[in-house]
């Protein structure tokens, strides 16, 4: 860790992006157990905010079936900002 990274340490926000950003697939379920980890009760809210933006999509149907996600739960990967 640098001196800055120290200083400054990252908001929980940022540290949800960038968790967001590692993985290649996410469902809601795998976004509220990261929350519970590093103690952000706005991960749900955050995650809608970030969807509203443009930065992940959320899967359909076809996408998700061939993926192999057999649930109902929404499924969603990062795709930056558009």
């Amino acid at each position: 860790m640098n001196a800055q990274t120290e200083i400054f340490p990252k908001s929980k926000e940022e540290q949800l992006k960038d968790w967001m950003k590692q993985q290649e697939f996410f469902a809601t379920h795998h976004v509220i157990e990261f929350g519970l980890k590093i103690k952000y009760n706005r991960a749900i809210q955050t995650k809608g905010d970030f969807k509203a933006k443009g930065f992940i999509k959320e899967l359909d149907e076809d996408e998700k079936l061939f993926r192999g996600f057999k649930s109902k739960e929404s499924w969603y990967s990062w795709v930056g900002k558009r």
